[in-house]
């Protein structure tokens, strides 16, 4: 079982509306889900310009 890290985030409440919205319409289990998803997609997209460790 891969092992995980909590990290605690603070965002406005408008944000977390917008999330809880789409886990009511089923498109995410919950809010980390969200978040792990979101921050995915943007390490992606940091890796295809270039600007992570990684490419550097």
């Amino acid at each position: 079982m891969a092992t995980t890290i909590r990290i605690s985030v603070r965002l406005p409440p408008k944000i977390v509306e917008e999330i809880d919205r789409l886990i009511q319409k089923g498109v995410f289990s919950n809010r980390s889900d969200f978040i792990k998803e979101a921050v995915r997609h943007y390490l992606r997209e940091l890796r295809r310009e270039g600007l992570t460790e990684e490419e550097r």
